[in-house]
């Protein structure tokens, strides 16, 4: 199960913030195609004496606005050749700002002295991260292979039934080290007709946690498939570079009348999905955090802004932040049905 589900987190990854990134905004490829190669580089050493790159083809990628932006520095042993862009930004912002870039990194001969380009600074800034990247690697640089999982505690959740019965969550926290599961808390199992025992809840932790195929039992399957499916979604969250987003209230705010409780709401963003997450406690929202992979540039400022606004003024009836408003559209309008859950 072990191989299978990592396989699987790599592909989801992937396929899930190109099919969001493209159907948000109308992006295309700009007849660079759509493949994305990994990142290369030709040995693990400096060139030898008088070589200033490795000969051949050298790849790095980075997260543009709209999807990923792949560089690929094509090199002698003395100079940059040719500069390929792969990316998924709109044609019309970047295409002109693009061009530039690349020719300014083959008149200068290094993307590190090449600066972003104003009116498309959101695209042109990736895309010179991965050009310096790429760099270091035609000079031998090497690539290191990262940690599977990014140690924390991530929720996954299932709304309704895979199976299509009933309505409700299934929302697991699953808390991961840099290779493993190390702990399984299910939150919440809302199910019609189908019962858990305390045996059966601790049966399929056991198994999750050994990356075994989940033990069958008799009249739970929907509820097995949708912890199967929420697992599934934790570890694509914990196998991916997050940014995660927490304020906390400030001291002394006013309790209100909401339930204690940890209350998640998943937003699709533009691109991936935003986990959004509120602590209420003695009545009060104590902390809110995001799980996301929005663009920097954009919601850097912008989220914890929202998020300071909502625990100092305990209610989620905030305004969006300009530059960032749908993005912080989403935040909020799953925050107002976060409090709306917890006044029920």
């Amino acid at each position: 199960m072990k191989k299978n589900l990592k396989t699987l987190c790599k592909v989801a990854i992937l396929g899930s913030i190109l099919t969001f990134a493209l159907a948000a905004c109308g992006g295309s490829d700009n007849g660079n195609g759509d493949e994305y190669p990994p990142a290369t580089n030709g040995s693990d050493v400096e060139p030898p004496a008088g070589q200033v790159f490795y000969a051949g083809s050298h790849t790095a990628t980075e997260a543009g606005v709209w999807g990923f932006i792949t560089v690929t520095l094509n090199t002698t042993e003395t100079e940059i050749t040719s500069v390929d862009i792969h990316h998924q930004e709109t044609g019309l912002y970047v295409d002109g700002a693009f061009v530039a870039i690349q020719n300014a990194i083959l008149e200068t001969q290094d993307p590190r002295v090449v600066d972003a380009v104003a009116g498309a600074t959101a695209s042109t800034l990736p895309l010179l991260t991965a050009a310096e990247q790429a760099f270091l690697y035609a000079q031998g640089v090497p690539i290191t292979e990262a940690s599977p999982f990014i140690p924390g505690t991530y929720a996954g959740i299932v709304r309704d039934y895979v199976g299509g019965i009933g309505e409700g969550e299934t929302v697991i926290l699953v808390t991961f080290n840099e290779t493993d599961i190390t702990a399984i808390e299910i939150v919440s199992h809302m199910y019609t007709g189908e019962t858990l025992t305390a045996e059966d809840e601790a049966a399929l932790i056991a198994a999750a946690m050994a990356w075994q195929d989940m033990p069958a039992i008799e009249g739970a399957e929907d509820m097995i498939a949708n912890f199967t499916a929420a697992l599934d979604w934790a570890t694509i969250i914990a196998s991916t570079p997050t940014t995660i987003t927490m304020v906390e209230a400030p001291a002394g705010v006013d309790a209100g009348d909401l339930a204690t409780g940890v209350y998640v709401y998943i937003a699709e963003g533009r691109n991936d999905y935003i986990v959004i997450i509120m602590g209420v406690l003695d009545g009060a929202i104590f902390r809110t955090a995001l799980h996301h992979r929005e663009t920097a540039a954009f919601v850097n400022t912008a989220f914890p802004q929202v998020l300071e606004a909502v625990v100092t003024g305990q209610t989620a009836q905030v305004d969006t932040i300009a530059g960032a408003t749908f993005s912080t559209g989403l935040v909020i309008d799953g925050l107002q049905e976060l409090v709306e859950q917890a006044g029920n």
